[in-house]
């Protein structure tokens, strides 16, 4: 009859032996890497004509590759443009972002063509076009989007005037608008005059 000892010993040994056989079924698998050749990285490159096809690239040396013509192509929003194609309409300092509207450079990768255009940060608040904010109409307000967006109790409206409240909608945010103590107690009555707590 076997002792215990005897048997736990077997048992490692059997362990061991099972291991051993494991790890020399791993070293026997053929790992292969396989690697993944992105465009313009291939040795033997055509060059194709960037004007005609739609050519993707993540920077210009790689679009210097793949297209024809000599440092003539640039990435635009991840596509090979004619850098000689890109078309600016008006200049970028055009926009002013103190008063919330910021330039914007819209692409087409398909036809390389550019334009910058002006477009407000706060839709409904402050026009595109770069006319008057509405925040605070008929009274003063400082605006200067680059510190804060603006708020109805920087809204100063004059003497013998009324704050009045032009709630929010699903477009515009809530704005003020300066109208003639007068005229108050209709917007008292629904509860749309401006109260600095």
């Amino acid at each position: 009859m076997h002792t215990a000892a005897q048997i736990f010993i077997i048992a490692i040994l059997c362990l061991a032996f099972g291991v051993l056989l494991f790890l020399q079924s791993l070293s026997s698998i053929n790992t292969k890497k396989n690697n993944v050749e992105f465009p313009g990285s291939q040795q033997e490159i055509v060059k194709r004509d960037c004007d005609e096809e739609m050519v993707y690239s993540v920077d210009d040396m790689q679009c210097d590759k793949i297209c024809k013509g000599p440092n003539l192509f640039r990435v635009k929003n991840g596509a090979c443009v004619n850098s000689l194609a890109i078309d600016i309409e008006h200049p970028l300092n055009v926009c002013d972002p103190k008063k919330g509207v910021l330039a914007y450079l819209l692409g087409d990768p398909q036809f390389g063509t550019a334009k910058s255009t002006c477009l407000s940060i706060d839709m409904g608040i402050q026009p595109d076009d770069g006319r008057n904010n509405i925040m605070c109409l008929n009274g003063t307000i400082k605006i200067d989007y680059t510190k804060k967006f603006p708020q109805l109790e920087d809204c100063h409206c004059r003497s013998g005037d009324k704050l009045i409240i032009i709630p929010s909608t699903s477009t515009i945010r809530a704005h003020g608008i300066c109208v003639a103590k007068a005229l108050s107690n209709l917007y008292e009555f629904n509860e749309l005059v401006y109260k600095k707590f």
